[in-house]
């Protein structure tokens, strides 16, 4: 049952009471509902008690939760809001020796819907082509599929060859991807690439693996040496 608090504000000891909706009357001669929050305080830090919904429109200013669980919540960003967050990021020197098929460089699980639609990610890729001239096969993979592959000689063994991909889902889903790759390549020809805007269709919402291999003779090798998977939201 309701309950009327004739006095300006309530005190701690009618938020205690058990009963969720109080009604208190105003200068004017009318009254105003109010809503009980369930709390507790000891040390000196207040705690939300059990299950605690707070209606539309209530606004928490100057709050500090801790160890909180929010459920079905909105979390407003200022309209500048995009961030940037690590996912992942792998550093190496292991020299891997080809052997005429794909090995695996990099390589990193997308949980599932952490890109959320209308989201997406960047990749770094650096690594070393070490030894040997042959004309090597790249790969970037998206759970089972190819996103690129290329194919090229490199121009001399101690220059990195670096891409970076930008992989973007299509507005309002997660199973189309817009990517666009950039890269300074240690080409034969000595020529760096342009921009590339390719597309694929991954399902995001469920968990992904993302690799990057490399295929060549026995006679080459390549050395990890920076991967940087970066989710943009």
């Amino acid at each position: 049952m309701a309950r009327i608090i004739t006095k300006g504000q309530i005190g701690l000891e009618d938020m205690a009471t058990g009963t969720s909706t109080f009604t208190r009357a105003t200068s004017t001669g009318g009254t105003q509902s109010l809503t009980q929050i369930p709390i507790s305080i000891a040390g000196g830090a207040l705690t939300l008690l059990g299950n605690t919904t707070l209606a539309s429109g209530v606004v928490l200013n100057t709050c500090t939760l801790n160890s909180c669980t929010l459920n079905t919540s909105t979390l407003t960003q200022p309209s500048n809001g995009n961030s940037v967050t690590l996912l992942n990021q792998q550093t190496g020197n292991a020299t891997l020796t080809g052997n005429g098929a794909d090995q695996t460089v990099f390589t990193y699980t997308i949980p599932a819907n952490t890109i959320g639609a209308g989201k997406g990610f960047r990749v770094r890729i650096a690594f070393l082509h070490a030894t040997g001239s042959a004309s090597v096969t790249y790969k970037l993979i998206l759970g089972a599929s190819t996103i690129e592959s290329l194919s090229y000689a490199n121009l001399n063994n101690t220059a990195y060859d670096v891409f970076t991909y930008e992989i973007f889902n299509a507005s309002g889903v997660q199973n189309v991807q817009n990517v666009l790759r950039q890269s300074l390549v240690n080409l034969s020809t000595g020529i760096i690439t342009n921009a590339l805007l390719v597309s694929s269709s991954v399902d995001l919402t469920v968990s992904q693996a993302l690799k990057w291999t490399f295929n060549v003779a026995a006679t080459d090798q390549i050395i990890q040496k920076f991967w940087l998977v970066e989710l943009i939201q």
